[in-house]
């Protein structure tokens, strides 16, 4: 009976929740004491902003593609998906932008030595306000198996998981900054 339950707390809790899956490698963590000892406000909170708006962005999904395509150099998926994963891609974008913004805004108020911090750990994740998104790439339709797939040359594929692992990743690592110093 135990060992029934415990998959069952876990999907519980993992429905319950909105913790981000992926998690910052210990290399790329920020040291928050250090950050919090630079603050010239040390009880100066961000306000006004809550992450819980954002929670439908910890639903992504990988791109449905149709198998035995490994040797291709073109790729067929779902239309759906694929329309989704590039909207997932769209939202995250901006909302990464506008957790730089907040970031660097409060990292503003809070001091030089503060914001030189924050912009070097930024810079060294290689987190930037206008990170290049690439999603347009040349596509076709077709219809197969009762539903439209979209063609894609395997590289640029490629060039959308890279970017939006990208993005995950730098979410993951300004949320963690932010979770500090947020009311």
């Amino acid at each position: 009976m135990k060992k029934f339950l415990i998959p069952v707390y876990f999907l519980l809790f993992y429905s319950c929740s909105t913790i981000s899956l992926v998690e910052i490698p210990e290399k790329d963590k920020i040291d928050l004491t250090v950050l919090t000892s630079l603050m010239y406000y040390p009880d100066l909170k961000i306000s006004n902003f809550k992450i819980k708006d954002y929670e439908h962005l910890y639903r992504s999904s990988d791109f449905e593609s149709l198998n035995d395509i490994q040797n291709s150099n073109y790729i067929y998926v779902a239309e759906s998906n694929f329309n989704s994963n590039i909207n997932f891609i769209k939202d995250l974008f901006i909302y990464n932008r506008k957790l730089y913004r907040i970031l660097i805004a409060y990292s503003l108020t809070q001091g030089a030595s503060f914001k030189a911090e924050v912009l070097s750990y930024l810079e060294k994740q290689k987190i930037m306000e206008n990170f290049s998104l690439k999603i347009n790439f040349p596509t076709a339709k077709k219809f197969m198996n009762n539903k439209y797939w979209i063609v894609i040359a395997k590289n640029h594929l490629d060039s959308l998981i890279k970017s939006k692992d990208y993005l995950v990743l730098a979410n993951v690592k300004m949320e963690y900054i932010l979770k500090k110093f947020s009311i």
